[in-house]
């Protein structure tokens, strides 16, 4: 299973890609002979102003199955 993991607006700092794919790593570990690749997108979508403003957005590329696209904002990156 190969991921890749896009920071945008210098969240790399708050959340580690090193941290990000041990999570992912553990948390899709039981699917992973179905999985072909990861994309994860995380972005802060109006900068410094706050609020409801982190997104995550994931694409799972799956053996045999069209991708898989999951996506959710928060206040936190965490």
């Amino acid at each position: 299973m190969q991921f890749t993991i896009r920071f945008g607006n210098s969240l790399k700092s708050d959340l580690g890609s090193h941290n990000c794919e041990e999570i992912l790593a553990n948390a899709l570990n039981k699917f992973q002979h179905r999985l072909k690749k990861v994309f994860v997108f995380i972005d802060d979508m109006n900068g410094p102003r706050g609020g409801v403003d982190k997104q995550c957005r994931c694409v799972l590329h799956l053996r045999r199955m069209p991708p898989i696209t999951i996506q959710d904002q928060d206040t936190d990156i965490q």
